[in-house]
Formats: structure tokens, sequence, C-alpha cells
């Protein structure tokens, strides 16, 4: 971004996946994995970087972070 843009003014993590529903005795260590490794280390991954570019600028930082528990509806 800061390539193309020269910049980065603010971050919003609005991502992330979860596995079909399931009780949590059904689930597999594998999608409990691969879970965490999308919502919480991409999100981490992503303020890390941004947060970087911004504090270079010496103007702050505007990182939000959303969460919800139920990303999708059934």
């Amino acid at each position: 971004v800061v390539g193309t843009h020269g910049r980065i003014d603010v971050l919003v993590n609005n991502a992330g996946l979860t596995p079909e529903p399931v009780p949590l005795f059904e689930m597999s260590a594998a999608e409990w994995d691969h879970m965490h490794a999308v919502n919480l280390r991409g999100t981490f991954l992503c303020s890390r970087e941004a947060s970087r570019a911004m504090v270079s600028r010496s103007n702050g930082e505007r990182n939000t972070r959303m969460i919800s528990p139920t990303p999708l509806r059934r």
C-alpha cells in the first residue's frame, strides 16, 4: 500500500472466517488452528505492518479491529 499510495492513514481489520457450525467437541484441531491462523494471526500481522508505517510518519496511528462472534448467520 505504501509503495503504491505513499502512506497508510487508517487500517480497519474486518475479515475472518468461521468453520461450519459444529459443536466444539466435533471440531478438529486442524480446523481450530486454521481459523485462528486467519482470524488472529492475520489481524496481528496486518496491524503490526500498518502500525509501523503509520508510526514512522510521526502522525500517530489509527487502527481499528472489528470482531463479530457471528460473521455468518445461517
